[in-house]
């Protein structure tokens, strides 16, 4: 008699804008095993091309706890429960970048993550399945629309007193920035 290994098939791709909320990383997931009595007992995700501050989220389940290794990006997920449940159980694993407003792309030398699959029925475990996640760095935005008024001779005004930034994925932290009179310059 030869034990089959369950199978795990995924290839979807999910995309995080730094600073967004998590993302579900593959709803094209699907788990078959044909010798288990349908029951799987564990899982593991794996982070490839891993960047600090790189995370898996997962809320356990009644039966299927889980737990993430931020050093190595693997969710190791534990408990005996259906070929279903184990499917919504990965269906509902996320992305996110830790620190919230961290930048995803590390600089913008990894703009992508390869994501791997795989699951055992706790006799065989399948063949790794990948994913892919691509991060995106998202550029500060500057909102103005303030209007000033400098009589000549006067002292001088604030420009726009409603100018604000924001910069969702980089800490808050801008390195430079440009005003210019564009047009009527004098």
């Amino acid at each position: 008699a030869v034990h089959v290994a369950p199978t795990v098939t995924a290839g979807g791709t999910a995309t995080f804008d730094g600073g967004g909320s998590p993302v579900a990383l593959d709803s094209t997931i699907t788990l078959s095993d044909v010798d288990s009595s349908g029951n799987l007992s564990g899982a593991t995700v794996t982070i490839g091309g891993l960047v600090n501050g790189d995370t898996l989220n997962f809320t356990n389940t009644a039966h299927i706890s889980g737990s993430y290794d931020a050093a190595t990006g693997v969710l190791t997920l534990n408990g005996t429960d259906t070929l279903t449940n184990y499917q919504a159980a990965l269906d509902s694993i996320t992305y996110s970048c830790s620190p919230a407003n961290g930048d995803p792309t590390s600089g913008g030398s990894a703009t992508a993550r390869t994501i791997s699959w795989a699951v055992t029925d706790g006799v065989a475990t399948s063949a790794t399945a990948t994913s892919t996640l691509d991060a995106v760095h998202v550029a500060p935005t500057v909102t103005a629309g303030g209007t000033a008024t400098f009589d000549g001779g006067g002292s001088a005004v604030t420009l726009d007193g409603t100018l604000r930034l924001r910069d969702s994925d980089s800490s808050n932290t801008l390195t430079g920035a440009t005003g210019t009179i564009s047009s009527g310059l004098l």
